[in-house]
């Protein structure tokens, strides 16, 4: 596997993805939540509006959830990340797991997993390369 030559706007951006990973989920769902919220006709109160038209309202909010498009890119960007996150080893998930979200930084890392920084750096552009192959941004070797 090629681990060099990802250009730096797309290694930064994919990081990015990697440290809101998280927050980009809770987002998404109360995204969800709101749509569907709203197309049930209830208030912020939460109380129901016409009950008679709850199934109508739920399949609406259903469609609305889909057809949102800020909510389908963010649902294709997780699944993206989810799937590259499963092909990693597990010495490498560790590494995903402390740096992206833990948030600590490489030295950290490299006491206590005991690594060289050249592995760290390594896994670290492998990790990056195979959520941006599954995201698309890179092409797969």
């Amino acid at each position: 596997m090629r681990l060099s030559n990802i250009p730096g706007h797309i290694f930064k951006y994919i990081e990015g993805e990697l440290y809101d990973l998280k927050n980009n989920k809770n987002n998404l769902e109360e995204l969800k939540e709101d749509i569907a919220v709203k197309g049930m006709g209830l208030s912020y109160e939460g109380v129901p509006g016409n009950s008679n038209d709850f199934y109508s309202k739920t399949e609406n909010s259903a469609e609305k959830i889909m057809s949102n498009k800020v909510a389908i890119r963010a649902g294709k960007t997780i699944t993206c990340i989810e799937k590259a996150l499963k092909e990693l080893n597990d010495p490498e998930f560790e590494l995903y797991f402390k740096k992206y979200r833990q948030g600590k930084g490489w030295k950290k890392i490299l006491s206590e997993m005991n690594i060289s920084q050249a592995t760290y750096f390594r896994w670290r552009r492998k990790i990056v390369r195979k959520v941006g192959q599954e995201l698309g941004l890179i092409e797969k070797d």
